[in-house]
């Protein structure tokens, strides 16, 4: 059985960190949290792995073995993370790292997983009502069609585009290096773009992906937090720029929400781009919100929701989801050009590029779609939660 293979290889991987943990000296997960941290901050790779921050949480998930879920495919970028934060604190320590699993053990044990061919998708999609023996993306895509908003969405591109590249290896090489090579672009043309008189409340990080938003025929997102910018109201904004920003001045706190509220005319203009959003629950206005600022998002909610180029799905807050943050798909109208990815953090973004990224992210996207609530179901969630916030004399 696929599945019951690839959470065994997944096994394979939380083994052999497991065994270099045990090297490295044991060290605790707040201990790791802290050193890769301090990697992170280099500015070349280490061990010709680029560190990024590993949360607490995050190397829990990473080092444990859970018999009481599935385990989806952990992702290349924290594992490499996660191996060179342990052989950098085990060498500091004396101990003995020759005798850790290599990184290109790791990499061989990461390539298993995603040799094994992906679930049918028909275990999650049979609780919506899907056929049986359709494929993860297509159940997906089942699932998104309702009847507010459109959330037809293709599922990632499968074309070619090494022109007679034959092995899945070298097409992800290729379909990196032209990602790569428009990011470079993008950030060259900074300052033409449409942002420029924002650039005040701008971070770096963020660039691209304002200079991209416009010019994108598709977006995928999943929001555990936090409503999509592209989605939020003017009192929802300012709320939570607030809360996630304390103590931002006044001005500054207003410039950042009417640049926020700018994206959103790309909804509105003739060709607009197709917006997937799959939203927790927890992401909508919490409950110590005034009541008006509350009923005004869930309303903007329903009301964009009729639009035919967007779909909105809910995801139930006790549904597993993703505990990596926001993940955001983006697709350019050029044939054949790879999908890219944005992974908005706390006070950075990332924008992985490397050979195959695009279909674990896609497959990530498609897996907590088809977890989510169906577009319909989500529409009736939204209006009972709406009826709850009505004044008593309504």
């Amino acid at each position: 059985m696929p599945n019951e293979e690839r959470q065994n290889k997944i096994a394979d991987v939380i083994s052999l960190l497991q065994e270099n943990r045990h090297i490295s000296g044991t060290p605790s997960f707040g201990t790791i949290e802290n050193f890769a941290k301090e990697l992170a901050a280099r500015p070349q790779p280490v061990l010709e792995v680029e560190v990024g921050e590993l949360p607490h949480s995050t190397v829990y998930d990473l080092l444990t073995r859970n018999r009481e879920r599935r385990r989806r495919m952990p992702r290349q970028d924290l594992v490499e993370s996660l191996w060179a934060t342990l052989a950098v604190y085990g060498a500091e320590r004396g101990k003995d790292v020759a005798k850790m699993h290599t990184l290109a053990e790791l990499r061989a044990r990461m390539a298993a997983i995603d040799a094994v061919p992906t679930p049918s998708g028909a275990d999650l999609a049979r609780t919506h009502g899907v056929a049986a023996g359709t494929s993860a993306e297509a159940a997906a895509e089942a699932l998104a069609n309702g009847t507010h908003g459109c959330c037809s969405l293709v599922p990632p591109r499968a074309d070619d585009p090494g022109g007679g590249v034959r092995t899945e290896v070298g097409r992800d090489r290729i379909r990196a290096v032209q990602r790569c090579a428009r990011l470079r672009d993008t950030h060259r043309r900074s300052p033409r773009v449409w942002w420029y008189g924002f650039r005040d409340v701008v971070p770096p990080w963020f660039e691209v992906y304002l200079t991209l938003e416009p010019e994108l025929a598709s977006i995928r997102t999943y929001a555990p937090r936090r409503v999509p910018g592209l989605l939020q109201t003017p009192a929802y904004a300012e709320r939570a720029i607030a809360r996630d920003r304390p103590g931002l001045p006044a001005a500054e706190l207003a410039r950042r929400v009417e640049m926020r509220l700018a994206r959103q005319h790309i909804l509105h203009r003739p060709d607009p781009p197709r917006l997937w959003c799959v939203v927790e629950e927890k992401a909508l206005p919490p409950t110590d919100w005034p009541d008006d600022v509350r009923r005004e998002q869930i309303r903007h909610l329903l009301d964009v929701a009729l639009l035919p180029h967007v779909c909105i799905q809910l995801m139930p807050s006790d549904s597993d989801g993703a505990s990596d943050g926001p993940l955001t798909l983006l697709r350019l109208p050029e044939q054949g050009f790879p999908d890219l990815i944005f992974l908005e953090q706390a006070n950075h973004g990332l924008y992985p590029h490397g050979p195959g990224d695009e279909r674990y992210y896609a497959g990530l996207f498609n897996s907590l779609a088809t977890q989510a609530s169906t577009p319909d179901a989500s529409v009736r969630r939204l209006h009972a939660l709406l009826g709850r916030l009505q004044p008593e004399d309504h």
